[in-house]
């Protein structure tokens, strides 16, 4: 079989899901207006962000907000510089950026809906890939019966989270 034929052709390039310009987009509007963080912190972590970097904004964000602070560029701007960490996050530019990508508060919660989806994706796949993974291995103490039961309770899991 020569490698054009191969069933594994295109599965390196495969991605997995994210929607980073949701995220920007969250973040900014969240910046702009500390209100719109009422529309996702019911149900979104940061965690849930395929960026590390927009994933540490929002628990910044979080933190300050649920603490009665004020959640902004400036704000956070201090509160990373002081931390020495404002490089690792992009910097004051990047802060700035996300402003200019936000949405309205309106959108907001659509938004953070779309960072979630992307994040049940993504656990998906890790849940498709043992269920796959353990399928191929030839473990003795892991029978078919068994392997279902596994795939089952991570799907459980994941559905009741």
């Amino acid at each position: 079989m020569n490698s054009i034929d191969s069933p594994l052709l295109g599965l390196s390039q495969r991605l997995p899901p994210s929607n980073l310009q949701a995220e920007q987009a969250l973040l900014g509007a969240i910046l702009a207006n500390n209100r719109a963080y009422e529309r996702v912190s019911e149900f979104l972590i940061p965690e849930h962000f395929a960026d590390p970097i927009h994933g540490r904004i929002y628990q910044a964000i979080s933190r300050r907000i649920e603490q009665g602070q004020l959640a902004d560029a400036v704000t956070l701007k201090a509160e990373f510089e002081h931390a020495g960490v404002l490089d690792e996050v992009g910097g004051t530019a990047y802060l700035a950026q996300l402003l200019t990508a936000m949405v309205g508060i309106i959108n907001a919660g659509e938004y953070g809906r779309a960072v979630y989806d992307a994040r049940l994706r993504r656990q998906l796949i890790d849940v498709g890939e043992t269920v796959v993974n353990n399928a191929f291995a030839n473990d003795e103490g892991l029978d078919g019966t068994k392997q279902i039961e596994a795939a089952e309770q991570a799907l459980f899991e994941l559905a009741t989270e």
